[in-house]
């Protein structure tokens, strides 16, 4: 213990969310290939885990209708 300065707690929490993962995508799955399928689903998973979305651009085609006919619409 006193070589690697003590040891920290395995809280296991990620296996854990590794688990329910997989236990969604296993029923989910057609179960013909389901291990393939949830090896799959993890590559995929580990690849999009550090991107991030891009804002859209609203661009309102007509604006007459946002700011009336909406109004009118709901009345």
């Amino acid at each position: 213990m006193k070589c690697h300065a003590g040891m920290k707690q395995f809280s296991g929490q990620r296996v854990e969310k590794n688990n329910d993962c997989t236990r969604k995508h296993f029923f989910s799955s057609n179960q013909q290939d389901a291990a393939r399928d949830i090896l799959l689903t993890d590559c995929r998973v580990k690849e999009l885990q550090h991107g991030k979305r891009e804002k859209r651009n609203n661009e309102k085609k007509d604006t007459s209708y946002c700011e009336l006919g909406i109004r009118e619409k709901k009345r």
